[in-house]
């Protein structure tokens, strides 16, 4: 297909043109009408002919002529040639660094060719990717060899991630796929061969590397190795979703990359996931116990449901080994913990308060306990179970008064003939009820020798039938009528509160306890429970303070003997916090205090981060002082944080000799050990993903 202008023009004219129409459409369809026709008259004055241009001004004109712009985009077709299509083509061959090679070459020319600069940072990352991809495949297929199938495509997604038409990552999917269909591991693919590294760079100067890492040329300058993540012992931490799982989950770790090294014409490569999981390391004696202590406590700490704290431990291990499965595997499983509990403790939260509001103790305190179980420290929750015990522990709402009895009518009353010594009519109760009264019909006089009234023997029999039904009626109506209590349900209770009490939690365990309804006939026994639970507690309270208050204090005097006055100085505060210090160790503190102080001015520096500042005036205290272990510690991590500043301007040996002088104050401080070895592997290389990762997320001490 011919170019749709004057083919006549140079070659990088040509391509300039249609790289500007790209551009140019790209905006139409963003409604940004004015950039485009100030895109159109560009092309136009480049070249006059320029047909795509002319349509796209018709149609921006009228809106409902016939011009197609995708059949005008179509129109350029691949009149990308000269050096550019040659790139492209390049590309489609996956011959990255002659892609590398030929944009270098038209960016020295024109700077602002964006094809150019687009296909050079896309191979970059191609580059960039390559060692990572092809440790990702090899996993993929040990997995797949050991039938660990969900383990394989976890490891397949990441390297899909980096470069999803990787020849390797296909032949792997196929084996996935037929050993997933029962149809055993495809036959085994030939990887692409690393990149030679530069003739007159050792790998092995300072670091152990697996194999060389593919070279990353530079426009205008001879190409230079990547290095291998496991060589500087760091990774990073973000919130990505997780692989598919298999117990347990093994989540890919996501960020978004810095701008780019200035050395690069390419810029960033665009990537949005990247993981070190599998890169190699090799474990000194030292950080192997280091992780085993982190994963430990961090284990503890999640065992408490202190989720954020299990993964600030965790997270440590990747200073040591950011290949480290097992800190992965917690971190992501503590993540979703920490957000299911959040949701849950809001949920409960809600729940209570509004069954509080309402006066619903029951509902209220079975709410918040199960907060408090679900986060002891919780404030909220505990305030409100202390206002219900507040309440329960009150004076008792007294029961509402029973309406008294009515009193029975006297026996003459009910057994009453109702007839009158001297007249046959009935004589009703009152004027009131007489008026409504039916009148009785009057009786058969009684004969001259008969008795007036009932026998005397139906007297008596009626008698006996009221005194019987007075007293089944005075049974029901003063017999209690409170609820009936399950002997069974209570010993539940108190089975639980044990529990509780056996485990530390006596609070929880006076809780159980104090909601026993006083009424209960076991509930004198609770109430013992109760006092026995409630000393055990103030005992193992003071023990545990009185645990506390001696290691700050044999802290605070060893920092002391080593001149390390501040770190003194806050143990014996945090120890007089319990209780009052020994007459010996308040002289000290004394001391620590006055010490400490001359280092304000100087703390202030390094806190405002004036690093050259505060490490002149440490250095004034230290030559006063050379013995002050302070003073040694703050130098150290000024010059450590002098040397993280500069590594991100890229003056990597001002970095480095910073690093040094850091690790003349404390040998042993491997991140510091590490840094150093990073600025000098780099100095004077391009700086690529690893390099920008690495100083992203270098913590600041």
């Amino acid at each position: 297909m011919t170019y749709p202008g004057n083919a006549s023009l140079p070659s990088e004219v040509r391509e300039r043109v249609a790289q500007t129409f790209r551009h140019t459409v790209d905006l139409y369809r963003q409604g940004r009408n004015d950039e485009v026709r100030a895109g159109c008259d560009l092309m136009l004055k480049m070249d006059p002919l320029f047909d795509p241009a002319k349509g796209l001004i018709d149609k921006l004109d009228n809106p409902f002529s016939l011009v197609d712009v995708d059949e005008l985009l179509t129109s350029l077709g691949t009149a990308e040639t000269g050096a550019v299509g040659d790139a492209r083509s390049a590309f489609a061959a996956r011959d990255f660094r002659r892609v590398m090679e030929l944009c270098g070459s038209i960016l020295a020319a024109d700077p602002s060719n964006a094809a150019a600069r687009e296909l050079g940072a896309a191979a970059t990352e191609k580059l960039e990717a390559e060692p990572f991809v092809m440790q990702f495949v090899d996993q993929a297929r040990n997995e797949i060899a050991a039938g660990r199938l969900d383990s394989a495509k976890a490891a397949l997604d990441k390297a899909s991630s980096l470069d999803d038409d990787h020849p390797a990552v296909a032949a792997t999917i196929a084996s996935l796929e037929a050993a997933r269909s029962g149809g055993g591991i495809a036959p085994s693919f030939e990887a692409q061969p690393p990149a030679e590294a530069p003739s007159g760079f050792d790998f092995s100067s300072a670091f152990v590397v697996d194999s060389p890492a593919p070279s990353v040329p530079a426009s205008g300058a001879s190409a230079s190795s990547t290095a291998q993540a496991s060589d500087f012992g760091f990774t990073f931490e973000e919130e990505q979703k997780p692989a598919p799982p298999e117990a347990p989950i093994a989540p890919p770790a996501a960020f978004e990359p810095p701008p780019a090294a200035s050395d690069s014409p390419f810029g960033g490569g665009g990537m949005t996931e990247f993981d070190f999981t599998t890169a190699a390391v090799d474990l000194s004696p030292d950080d192997a116990s280091k992780i085993k202590q982190y994963l430990s406590e961090g284990d503890a700490a999640y065992g408490r449901q202190e989720f954020q704290k299990a993964i600030d431990l965790w997270s440590r291990i990747f200073l040591i080994d950011v290949t480290n499965d097992e800190a992965s595997q917690r971190i992501e499983l503590a993540r979703k913990k920490r957000l299911e509990v959040d949701q849950q403790i809001d949920d409960l939260m809600v729940a209570g308060t509004l069954a509080f509001e309402k006066r619903d103790s029951a509902t209220a305190r079975e709410k918040f306990e199960d907060v408090l179980r679900l986060d002891p420290t919780h404030f909220n929750a505990n305030e409100y179970i202390e206002k219900l015990n507040e309440m329960q522990a009150g004076p008792a709402v007294s029961e509402p008064a029973r309406p008294a009895p009515a009193a029975a009518p006297p026996l003459d009353d009910i057994y009453d003939d109702g007839y009158e010594s001297s007249e046959d009519t009935f004589a009703p109760p009152d004027s009131t009820a007489a008026a409504a009264s039916v009148s009785r019909p009057k009786a058969t006089p009684p004969t001259r020798h008969a008795k007036k009234g009932i026998p005397k023997i139906a007297i008596i029999g009626g008698a006996v039938a009221l005194v019987a039904i007075l007293a089944v009626a005075g049974w029901f109506m003063f017999t209690p009528k409170g609820p009936k209590f399950d002997p069974a349900a209570t010993q539940s209770d108190f089975d639980r509160a044990s529990t509780y009490a056996t485990h530390g939690e006596f609070d929880r365990a006076i809780d159980v306890l104090k909601g026993i309804n006083p009424a209960d006939p076991l509930h004198n026994r609770a109430l013992e429970m109760i006092d026995e639970y409630q000393g055990q507690k103030a005992r193992a309270r003071d023990k545990a303070a009185q645990a506390d208050y001696d290691n700050r204090l044999a802290k605070a005097r060893e920092a002391f003997g080593i001149k390390n006055f501040l770190e003194a100085k806050t143990q014996y505060e945090s120890a007089s916090a319990i209780k009052a210090l020994p007459p010996e160790d308040q002289t000290n503190y004394q001391v620590a205090t006055q010490q400490a102080a001359k280092l304000d001015a100087a703390q202030l520096l390094f806190k405002e981060g004036k690093y050259v500042e505060a490490i002149a005036a440490l250095e004034q205290l230290l030559a006063e002082d050379p013995e002050n272990v302070s003073v040694r510690l703050l130098l150290g991590n000024a010059h450590f944080n002098l040397g993280r500043s500069l590594l991100e301007t890229e003056q990597l040996k001002q970095a480095g000799e910073e690093f040094s002088r850091a690790l003349e104050f404390n040998p042993q401080d491997d991140l510091a050990q590490r840094s150093k070895d990073l600025a000098e592997r780099y100095d004077g290389e391009p700086k690529d993903l690893l390099y920008r990762i690495y100083v992203r997320y270098l913590p600041i001490r």
